[in-house]
């Protein structure tokens, strides 16, 4: 059965992670025990689960619990078979199916579900209210999903001022938070997170008062412009920003405010977005003092690449690169373990079909990349040889 995967076995190198955190805290309220960041995950990563249908949307009035979303979710979608899901998005169902268990977190109620695609305006949205105990609520904003839509929307934050997702984000926040008089906080995962701290800052400013605080879980940054932006600077002081420790993802665009580094179980890079391996602790997260250089390095070489195109370049970029993934029937993350080897040709056919200004600019564009990648990596191996005593050469880059 699909969803009954030992997830909670313990093995050699594991650590403690959301599900471990449940035996922990599963049995107690927010009033025995004060919500706290590992809460704020556990919501941000159910906020995953495909409800539609489920729990009531965004212009009802009506909620139902976390024990009866997934008692519901459950009894439609038996087995695997009716899912093609990715590990990450299969684990998020465990999850679910694991805190309805507790006590903390079976009664809150969840409703004003919301899920958007739209690949017109490449356009890929969720979110989910939930009422806890202590009478507050969290909303919770979906993070990219497995579309390619949603994909491409994340490559537009290189060169739009507001993607349909954060625009949507604000007017959502609107209408969950303006109708009760409840205090609010916010968190999400990956976009999610980006979309979480974008509409705290340009909600209303009733609302703006009423939020505790802002939890972005790994989430991608900012145009320089918000950053500065005066509603911003106010409510940096309630903004967490939380990254593993070879963070990727959290570490695009333009960030402010402190970044707490989480322990990550995954050996590095891109695997360690998957906030199931970050380490959880009764209290909240384990901490690290840095980043790994690692980190730091790919956040140099992107910032560097990104900055050396114009937007008119990033935007023509994008639209290449995921044209072509379309025209060979790329719909979904879960589309690329199975290319075949006549997709691959397609692929190269449809490379090659392109006209020559248009190769040009793709090929310009992947060779400026790997330039700048090379510059770091020289620079970074010139600066570990510097206290052995051996200078940098300047070799002109």
């Amino acid at each position: 059965m699909y969803f009954t995967m030992p997830l909670l076995n313990r093995r050699a190198g594991d650590i403690d992670n959301v599900f471990t955190y449940l035996k922990w805290r599963g049995d107690l309220s927010f009033f025995e025990a004060a919500f706290n960041e590992g809460d704020s995950l556990i919501l941000s990563l159910i906020s995953y689960v495909e409800f539609d249908g489920i729990v009531p949307g965004v212009n009802s009035e009506e909620s139902i619990t976390i024990k009866e979303a997934s008692e519901r979710f459950l009894s439609v979608y038996k087995d695997a078979d009716s899912l093609t899901l990715t590990s990450f998005m299969s684990k998020t169902i465990i999850l679910l199916k694991e805190a309805a268990k507790t006590k903390r977190f079976g009664e809150i109620r969840i409703g004003k579900y919301v899920n958007q695609i739209d690949t017109r305006k490449d356009k890929q949205f969720s979110a989910s209210t939930f009422r806890l105990d202590d009478d507050n609520i969290y909303v919770a904003y979906r993070g990219t999903d497995a579309t390619m839509v949603g994909w491409k929307e994340d490559f537009n934050m290189s060169f739009l001022p507001e993607i349909p997702a954060q625009s949507e984000a604000v007017q959502y926040l609107e209408k969950a938070a303006g109708q009760n008089h409840s205090y609010i906080r916010l968190g999400g995962h990956s976009k999610g997170g980006n979309l979480a701290i974008y509409s705290g800052v340009r909600c209303s400013g009733e609302i703006r008062k009423r939020i505790l605080s802002i939890h972005n879980f790994d989430g991608p940054g900012f145009t320089k412009d918000l950053l500065l932006c005066k509603e911003y600077r106010e409510m940096l002081p309630r903004i967490s920003n939380y990254l593993p420790q070879a963070s990727i993802i959290g570490m695009l665009l333009e960030h402010a405010g402190e970044r707490k580094i989480v322990r990550s179980n995954h050996f590095g890079g891109i695997l360690q977005h998957d906030a199931f391996s970050w380490e959880v602790g009764p209290t909240g997260f384990s901490y690290l003092k840095e980043l790994d250089k690692s980190s730091l390095l790919m956040e140099g070489i992107i910032k560097e690449w990104i900055n050396k195109l114009d937007m008119q370049q990033r935007e023509y970029f994008v639209d290449i690169l995921f044209g072509v993934l379309a025209d060979i029937g790329i719909e979904k993350v879960t589309d690329f373990p199975k290319i075949s080897n006549a997709r691959l040709r397609a692929f190269v056919k449809s490379i090659g079909s392109l006209p020559v200004e248009t190769r040009e600019v793709l090929a310009k564009t992947i060779k400026l990349f790997f330039d700048e990648t090379r510059k770091a990596v020289r620079k970074e191996i010139q600066e570990r040889l510097r206290p052995l005593g051996t200078e940098p050469k300047n070799d002109g880059n």
